[in-house]
């Protein structure tokens, strides 16, 4: 397997995924403490009607910690921003105390486009300025309890729509940002993890699919593989023909371990000449047999340096691991198995079956 995008920004991914648990959760607690707060100031002031409406959004937003604990974000986030689209729309229609209210509409802008994404937020702003402008427009039809001016519905629509634009432009020039700097993320993030010269990952990128393998494997109570490969004779090759001759052995042996191995397995540059691959899903003796075309493939292949007909041959060691050891153990074993093949002959894996 070559590069893949699902490894390349797991650790920005993750970032983000805590960044936006904790913008839901940090709205859900001011929520929380404005609409407990000013019940409690309602129920004070006899406004019985307000301070239950108040009291309910408190209570609804105390249970939307359990889907945020639950890691159901986007859940959350619905209800936080349905829960206020509803509570700012009543406060429109009864005025709240003394018309005060609907000064707390300037706030949901910021409330949808913070939790929602930018396409999304802007049709719950635009939904939500309609929705006004309906009550507004059937007031004598729908028994409106508030009773504001023509001046002030036109200043509170036309504001609303300003802001509106303006945020929705802020939103739009961050969420850009952060397409620019998510692809850069992961351009710097695959440099990092890939071999330049072979186009398969280097060390550190192959750690991080042995981990998730492990993780996998414990969980699914299966076994993977390890293929630790190492082109014999390889100095030779270079100091014969030169190291572009070498360059070009290394890409050839990456390309056809790569055409040998499943779409699932991967494959690594690990040091030098050495090449590792990972099994998932498989055993010892599933490994072998996929080792052994590996090597017969990689044996079949004829170079032509200074009119001379070269082969490369390879010897491989294989260990298998359940998912319980650690990776240095298991990359042990298949590194000790490696010397062994080399020791009795090169051109050869072990364990034989």
């Amino acid at each position: 397997m070559y590069i893949t995008d699902d490894i390349i920004s797991d650790d920005y991914k993750t970032l983000i995924k805590l960044k936006q648990k904790f913008i839901v959760t940090l709205i859900n607690h001011i929520g929380i403490l404005f609409t407990f707060t000013f019940a409690i100031k309602s129920l004070i002031e006899n406004h019985t009607t307000l301070s239950i409406s108040l009291f309910s959004t408190t209570f609804i937003l105390s249970i939307n910690y359990f889907f945020i604990f639950k890691s159901k974000i986007n859940l959350a986030s619905n209800i936080i921003v349905y829960l206020f689209f509803t509570l700012f729309i009543y406060l429109v229609y009864s005025g709240g105390v003394e018309n005060s209210g609907i000064l707390w509409v300037y706030a949901f802008p910021a409330i949808a486009l913070i939790l929602h994404n930018l396409k999304q937020g802007i049709i719950e702003i635009l939904l939500f300025i309609l929705s006004i402008l309906a009550i507004f427009i059937f007031s004598n039809h729908i028994n409106m309890i508030a009773n504001y001016s023509y001046e002030l519905k036109l200043h509170l629509i036309s504001s609303l729509l300003l802001i509106f634009i303006l945020t929705s432009i802020y939103e739009y020039s961050n969420n850009d940002m952060f397409i620019k700097m998510n692809q850069l993320s992961k351009k710097l993030e695959m440099t990092s993890t890939i071999d330049t010269l072979t186009n398969v990952y280097n060390r550190r990128g192959m750690y991080k699919y042995i981990k998730r393998t492990m993780m996998k494997t414990k969980e699914t109570n299966s076994k993977f593989s390890l293929l630790l490969l190492d082109i014999d004779h390889f100095k030779k090759i270079n100091d014969t023909y030169g190291h572009l001759a070498g360059d070009q052995v290394l890409k050839d042996t990456a390309l056809i371990i790569r055409n040998t191995i499943r779409k699932d397995d991967i494959i690594a540059r690990w040091g030098g000449e050495e090449f590792l691959i990972l099994l998932p899903n498989t055993t010892k003796e599933e490994s072998v047999n996929i080792a052994q075309k590996i090597r017969k493939n990689i044996k079949s292949k004829q170079y032509n340096f200074f009119k001379d007909k070269v082969f490369v041959t390879v010897s491989i060691g294989i260990s298998e691991d359940n998912g319980s050891c650690k990776i240095d153990n298991i990359v042990g074993e298949a590194d000790k198995n490696m010397y062994i093949a080399k020791e009795s002959g090169r051109d050869r894996v072990y364990p034989k079956l």
